[in-house]
């Protein structure tokens, strides 16, 4: 990935950040630093971002994987808005049993995963009907 393109993505993410913050109310966080990586993720070589949610203290973190952030741009904004809608649902994950085995812990990550889909397509249609 070249300077350019790297800055190029941290320039989409952060135009991102200020218009979608307030809207989803994430400004009102304690903290949420946005961390740029110019390699990708090493346990997920297709993901463009994910993220580190302490929801009971309102603060987190997103990880932008700029190789895979930079191929896919042109869709940058749902992406973007699906990793925020992380930070909304991530207390649920409370109430499940305290220990869950790996195989219905991939189970509960892709029930949230479909929410966090679902929640950012609505979020971008109620902005464009705007």
């Amino acid at each position: 990935m070249t300077d350019k393109q790297f800055q190029a993505v941290m320039d989409d993410v952060h135009a991102l950040r200020k218009k979608w913050f307030p809207i989803l109310g994430l400004n009102q966080w304690r903290n949420i630093p946005i961390v740029f990586r110019r390699d990708c993720s090493s346990d997920k070589e297709n993901s463009m971002a994910e993220v580190a949610v302490s929801w009971e203290y309102r603060h987190g973190t997103i990880f932008i994987y700029g190789p895979k952030w930079f191929e896919y741009m042109s869709a940058s904004e749902y992406h973007f808005v699906h990793e925020c809608c992380h930070f909304l649902v991530a207390e649920m994950r409370c109430w499940g049993p305290p220990t869950v085995p790996s195989e219905d812990y991939e189970r509960r990550v892709q029930h949230e995963e479909r929410v966090v889909t679902d929640l950012a397509m609505a979020f971008l249609r109620a902005r464009k009907s705007k």
